[in-house]
């Protein structure tokens, strides 16, 4: 049996992902034509019907949560109770989508297919949330507190597929700290769950994969790798020969480059330093570093050396993937003062979204909060990431699709119960 749950192959210059199998599941040649519809329904008329299945895996996530709040504990990390509704998205860029959501020209223009969950709150406008970490962040600001950590639900309006849910389990933490040692948490997280659940479900786990697995995640858990982007293109161009991996960009990096360069590298990968305009609205850049290439970019006024791969400052980002896998923890070193905040999120809607001013104004006020804690005199600086239940659980599995590890799995179909 492959030891990656999935291989990316290239194939008379077509872009496929294999999915390698399971001890329940049988190989598939290409998991991105799976009709999610269709599967799912397999899976909630047949499997469902199989208790052990779903108590193996009930089991499983019960390993994982105890997991996680005990590693949290160990670092002093206070758990946060937050709202569900908002209108604080952590892609500002959505929360405008959805504003303009009736002007088709404007969907078709930034061909974007992902909204966020609109409801009407008492007469007014609020969204589900994508994410807590705003809400985090907030909590260090306004407290003493050096870690904080939620586990919550996320929505988007996306259509589901073989990795992505409507509705999903996020655990999340902020803290007090810098990038370099935010990774080194996220890697201490990622090894303890690893452990843990082995050592508790060892049964439950072998039901799905074989203990060559087991042992394989349990040791490169311990020796995570890490590359920056830049690097992970050169890579894929030299492995291809496909010249679309000679532009520093994000627009050739998804699903299949992911999978491809977690099996090149046969590791947990940290995938680091996007393009600075390329992160999100709260990602900030990487300093400048002695004997490295930078660039500066103007903050309003204020002049800034960055680091820089081709003369285009990067951010101070790292996305995890898992091995054979997909990135299923997001992360990041969060903007540092107010001037930058506001500066990054206009530079989403005037140069990306290329909205009008008057909606601009609108939106920003929404993020005024966010923008302003950052003026406080006790105000420090942030990182921090979010952590992708069922993707884990996926990769933990090796599923084929994120939809045979959710008991209530929530997509684009109507729920079933």
């Amino acid at each position: 049996m492959e030891l990656h749950p999935f291989t990316s192959l290239l194939l008379k210059d077509k872009k496929v992902i294999r999915y390698n199998g399971n001890k329940i599941y049988k190989p598939i040649n290409d998991i991105r034509k799976i009709s999610l519809r269709s599967h799912e329904f397999s899976t909630y008329f047949s499997s469902k019907m199989n208790r052990k299945y779903w108590e193996n895996i009930s089991r499983i996530n019960s390993a994982i949560y105890f997991s996680t709040v005990e590693y949290f504990k160990s670092i002093d990390a206070n758990f946060v109770t937050l709202p569900l509704t908002t209108r604080l998205l952590s892609s500002p860029g959505a929360a405008i989508l959805e504003y303009l959501r009736g002007i088709r020209q404007i969907r078709e223009k930034l061909d974007i297919e992902v909204f966020p969950m609109k409801l009407d709150w008492f007469g007014h406008d609020v969204f589900l949330s994508e994410s807590s970490q705003l809400y985090l962040e907030f909590t260090l600001a306004f407290s003493d507190f050096n870690h904080v950590f939620s586990i919550y639900n996320s929505f988007r309006r996306e259509k589901a597929d073989w990795c992505h849910l409507s509705e999903f389990h996020h655990i999340e933490y902020e803290g007090k700290v810098n990038q370099e040692k935010n990774e080194k948490i996220i890697e201490n997280l990622v090894s303890k769950i690893i452990k843990d659940v082995i050592q508790k479900c060892e049964n439950e786990l072998l039901s799905f994969v074989d203990k060559d697995y087991l042992r394989y995640l349990e040791n490169s858990s311990k020796n995570m790798k890490k590359i920056s982007l830049y690097e992970a293109l050169q890579k894929l161009h030299q492995e291809t020969g496909l010249d679309e991996y000679k532009i520093f960009s994000t627009k050739y990096w998804g699903s299949w480059e992911e999978v491809k360069i977690a099996n090149m590298l046969d590791s947990f990968v940290f995938v680091k330093e996007i393009p600075y305009f390329s992160s999100f609205f709260y990602q900030t850049y990487v300093d400048k570093e002695p004997g490295k290439e930078y660039t500066t970019i103007n903050i309003d006024g204020d002049i800034i050396e960055t680091k820089s791969y081709e003369n285009v400052p990067v951010a101070d980002t790292a996305d995890l993937i898992w091995p054979g896998y997909r990135e299923f923890v997001g992360s990041g070193h969060r903007v540092r003062t107010s001037k930058e905040a506001r500066y990054k999120i206009n530079w989403l809607f005037q140069k990306t979204l290329k909205i009008d001013e008057k909606t601009i104004k609108k939106i920003m006020k929404w993020y005024d909060p966010y923008i302003d804690i950052r003026d406080l005199p006790t105000y420090k600086q942030t990182s921090g990431f979010g952590l992708g239940w069922e993707r884990f659980l996926q990769g933990l599995l090796k599923l084929p699709t994120i939809v045979d590890g959710a008991l209530y799995a929530r997509t684009h179909h109507i729920p079933k119960v």
